[in-house]
């Protein structure tokens, strides 16, 4: 006699000469020949239930999976309103959109961001108390460890993300709004806008200049006089429809010199990843002579006002100083003016630097 063992305390026994399963606190008998007999079941009910049954797996699947579809859908609907939520909870009060890295507080607890504290930085907005460069440091660990979106998204971004990786999206993000390019020439014009919408904008001043890859174009200016010319700043605006880009051509004059300044600014997404276009301007002199500049321009610094982003790209050495003495002028006489010319042509720069 052997014993077999199961997994808890009670153990079962066979015994071979009455064939009948004992078990400690009871017995089992044996199960009969006839109750060990399948039963019959015709062709036709076997058919008929391997039918019935692949029909019911059929819509008990389908029925399941529109079941997990729309309670996926709702858990999204959930998840998207917590997010709006949660997001709406880390708003500055004062210009309604979502903290940054920093978030300065006053004595009585009230929070604003960066850019707001920049702007006021002498009574808190909500109580007048005095602020004193306090961070509210809690507020700001859990900033830099939520999911928020853009700053921009009412102008069209969609994107979302954390801490640093918000912070650099925000400095490059193509849907920032800007000022008017021509702000220059029209200090009053108070348009301010996302770059989409630059271009509809700008020919209401005047018609912007829409150019094509290889293709040349010619801008001019014109004064009464030379030394008219040689006394004020120039600009022109370029549009280049294929690749959704603006280009802005500056002639300031800094102390005794005048300096040639180009910058970009980018319109969509895709047109900010391409960085392989240079600008050739050509500029003609006297005695049939003509100076070239071939230039891989800077992006424009959207956070900077046009004259900001002129000035600092002089004192950081990325502008070109032109001869503008020797600037060759054509006299049109039914004018009475002098009309001086520059001529820019973009191309796509080719690996290793060559054009």
């Amino acid at each position: 006699m052997c014993g077999i063992r199961g997994g808890g305390n009670r153990s079962r026994k066979y015994n071979s000469k009455s064939c009948n399963f004992a078990e400690e606190g009871g017995t089992l008998k044996r199960p009969t020949a006839e109750s060990c007999r399948p039963s019959k079941i015709s062709s036709s009910k076997i058919m008929k239930r391997g039918f019935q049954f692949k029909t019911d797996e059929k819509e008990n699947f389908g029925r399941g999976n529109k079941q997990s579809r729309s309670q996926r859908h709702s858990n999204m609907k959930a998840e998207s309103s917590d997010e709006e939520s949660l997001a709406s909870q880390l708003e500055c009060p004062i210009c309604m959109n979502c903290y940054t890295l920093k978030v300065f507080v006053c004595a009585n607890g009230h929070s604003l961001c960066e850019t707001c504290y920049e702007k006021i930085k002498n009574k808190c907005p909500s109580c007048r108390t005095p602020l004193k460069g306090a961070r509210n440091r809690a507020l700001e660990h859990v900033i830099t460890h939520t999911v928020l979106p853009c700053r921009f998204r009412e102008y069209g971004c969609d994107f979302k993300g954390r801490g640093s990786a918000r912070s650099a999206h925000r400095r490059l993000c193509v849907h920032r709004p800007i000022k008017c390019l021509f702000h220059r020439c029209y200090p009053t014009c108070t348009w301010f806008g996302p770059p989409s919408e630059l271009l509809e904008h700008l020919n209401s001043h005047c018609v912007v200049r829409r150019v094509a890859l290889n293709y040349t174009s010619d801008v001019y200016w014109s004064y009464e006089t030379k030394e008219r010319c040689w006394q004020r700043g120039k600009d022109a605006t370029f549009f280049l429809p294929s690749v959704d880009r603006f280009y802005y051509v500056s002639i300031s004059r800094q102390e005794d010199h005048f300096h040639l300044v180009v910058v970009w600014l980018p319109t969509t997404e895709a047109a900010a990843q391409d960085l392989r276009l240079i600008m050739e301007l050509t500029i003609p002199l006297e005695k049939d002579q003509s100076i070239k500049f071939t230039i891989k321009p800077p992006r424009l610094d959207s956070k900077l006002i046009m004259d900001e982003n002129v000035k600092r790209l002089i004192q950081d050495g990325q502008s070109y100083i032109i001869p503008i003495r020797k600037w060759r002028s054509q006299w049109m006489e039914e004018r009475k003016k002098h009309y001086f010319r520059i001529r820019a042509k973009w191309m796509v720069q080719e690996q290793g630097g060559s054009r």
